[in-house]
């Protein structure tokens, strides 16, 4: 993984970022029943929300960005 976002597009050029890297799970955190290192791979923020789009679609994205976002700002909390 050597510290930097494993992304490759198309051409076959890797993204450089070197910050703000996430775990990204290939399978799909929420569709594995099991989490393996060997299909783990680090993502920068950018390219860990494009795959995350790619696997569940965009507008189920927003809407988990969106209720991410309302319960950080205790919308979401029964006294919010």
């Amino acid at each position: 993984m050597s510290g930097r976002c494993s992304f490759t597009n198309e051409e076959g050029q890797r993204c450089s970022e070197t910050g703000n890297l996430e775990f990204d799970h290939v399978d799909g955190f929420a569709r594995a029943p099991v989490h393996r290192a060997d299909r783990i791979r680090l993502l920068c923020h950018a390219h860990n929300q494009h795959a995350a789009e790619r696997m569940y679609g965009r507008a189920f994205m927003e809407r988990a960005r969106a209720s991410a976002d309302a319960f950080k700002t205790g919308a979401g909390s029964p006294s919010g």
